[in-house]
Parts: C-alpha cells; structure tokens; sequence
C-alpha cells in the first residue's frame, strides 16, 4: 500500500478559505504571506490549482518551491474531471494534460496527495445512468492515479457536494490507485448523514477537508440553508466522523487534514480561527494524547 506519510503522526494544513486577516501583513506575495501565516499556527500544509502554477512566473515558482522546501512544507494541489459528456477524443486530450501538469509540478510541491473532484456532474443531473458515469470517471481517473502515483503520490477524489460517499467509493472502488479525500461537512449539502458518510468513505480515506457547518430550516419545508461556523458548532458530528478515520482509515495515524472555515458573522475571521484550533487541540489530546497545536490567543 501506498505510503502517504512515512512519519507516523497526522498532518495539518489549510484549504479555504483565506480570509485577509490570515494574510495581512505577512508578506508581498501571496503565497509567502499564508506560509508564514501557516508557521505561526505549525501547520504544514496549503491546496493551489494548477492553474495558480502556471500563472506565477518562472522566479515568483522557483521562489515558492524553494519555502516549501525551506519549511518543510507541501502543498497539494487540485485537478477536476471536467467534460463527463465529452467525446474519447476531448477526454483523452484533458487526461493528457492533467498528467503533464502533475509530472511538471508534483516533485516540486513535495505533496503526498492530488486531490480531485467529479467536475460539475452531480448525482442528480441526469445526464447519464450512474453505472455510466462510473465507467467515464474510472477511465479519467485511472491514468491520472497511475501518473501521481509515478511522482510518489496519490490521487484522492473529494465528495464535493456532488455525489454521496457510498457512490464515491463506487468510483474508487472501480479504480487502480484512486483514494478518497473525505470532506467532513459536504454531506449535509446533498442531504447525507455525516457519521454514515464518514464510515462509507473511512476505508480509503488517505485525507479530509476538515470542515463544519450547521442547518438552518427556513420558512419552507424544503428550504433549509447551510451556514459557516467554527470546527465544532455545527451539525458535521466532526468528533464522532474524526473517531471513525482514526480508527477505520488504513491510513489512520497518518491523515493528512485540510481545515477548511467558513466564519459566522457573529466571529471574526480570527476568532473563528482560534476556535476552531483549539477545538482540534481537544480532539488530538483525546485521541492521540501528543501533537497540540499552538492555538495563540488573540491579541
């Protein structure tokens, strides 16, 4: 089995969102001012689309590959499969590329996981039968897990509020290499029960999008609204789901998380932040006793 993480501790990072109280003041360059932002909090980790690394000019990427190696640091980045209904031809065509990105950037990035998505198919749209699209993801994703996997990766497809865990694991499942990247709160966006949704997912998961938020039923029985909150206050059961990984996941002492905040309006950016930390620094005390993050107060 593939290694994610030869150390035997889990890692943290940082995926959206990155509000400018993150950044502010701590560096010119984007992507200098979230790594300091991260070495202040000991976090090791950011996401960044492909499409960022080819916009950076050839010093602004030599410069950023040079601080993660500096800090040892990766960041992951993100590649979608974006033309379900495409012919073989414009499919093959986006496979090539993808795989050209990967082994141009990958090395660099020092990123144990690719993370990916289904694109803007969902499981209600329609537009095929989904043993159909089993078939059409597995034939995207299997050369692209093969070329991660030549770069020492892995390709780790995210349930984006698209299709539910169990039907993900239909897609892994059907493919070589492919594993999942649990996104904690993206569940309660497509009506899934987020514990179940994390035992479904569990057993291949190599890495999560650590998020929360919580349900809000509004006038109509069939309108309900989903808003940010700080890791723990929301309705994602985020202890119980984290419970689960630790002890389900192949990968269980080695997980590599993305915390991913969506603030409420009545918390600051910062606020939100370190409360969310110090709702991890619970969880890693209970479950692995070591490990706390510096969850410095605000000023």
């Amino acid at each position: 089995m593939t290694i994610i993480n030869e150390d035997d501790m889990e890692q943290w990072g940082l995926v959206l969102a990155w509000y400018d109280e993150y950044t502010k003041g701590r560096g010119k360059k984007n992507y200098v001012a979230k790594i300091n932002f991260l070495k202040e909090y000991s976090l090791k980790a950011f996401c960044i689309s492909f499409s960022e690394l080819d916009q950076m000019s050839e010093e602004d990427r030599n410069h950023f590959f040079n601080l993660l190696e500096e800090n040892n640091m990766f960041v992951s980045p993100h590649c979608s499969f974006d033309n379900l209904t495409g012919t073989k031809s414009e499919i093959d065509d986006q496979i090539e590329s993808v795989k050209q990105q990967i082994k141009k950037y990958i090395k660099s990035l020092r990123t144990p996981i690719v993370t990916a998505t289904c694109g803007q198919s969902h499981r209600y749209d329609r537009v095929m039968s989904f043993s159909e699209k089993v078939k059409k993801f597995s034939y995207f994703f299997e050369p692209v897990a093969a070329a991660c996997r030549e770069e020492g990766a892995v390709l780790a497809l995210e349930n984006h509020a698209d299709y539910y865990c169990s039907e993900i694991v239909e897609i892994i499942e059907e493919t070589p290499d492919l594993f999942f990247l649990l996104d904690t709160a993206n569940a309660l966006h497509i009506g899934e029960q987020p514990v179940k949704a994390a035992r479904d997912a569990a057993p291949y998961t190599v890495g999560t999008h650590f998020k929360d938020h919580y349900m809000v039923r509004e006038d109509s029985p069939l309108h309900y609204e989903i808003r940010g909150c700080a890791l723990g206050d929301g309705d994602a059961e985020l202890e119980e789901c984290y419970r689960i990984l630790k002890e389900n996941s192949p990968f269980g002492n080695k997980l590599i998380h993305f915390i991913e905040l969506f603030k409420p309006e009545d918390l600051t950016a910062m606020e939100c932040w370190h409360k969310s930390l110090h709702f991890i620094d619970e969880l890693k005390e209970q479950y692995n006793g070591v490990n706390k993050f510096i969850a410095k107060e605000e000023k």
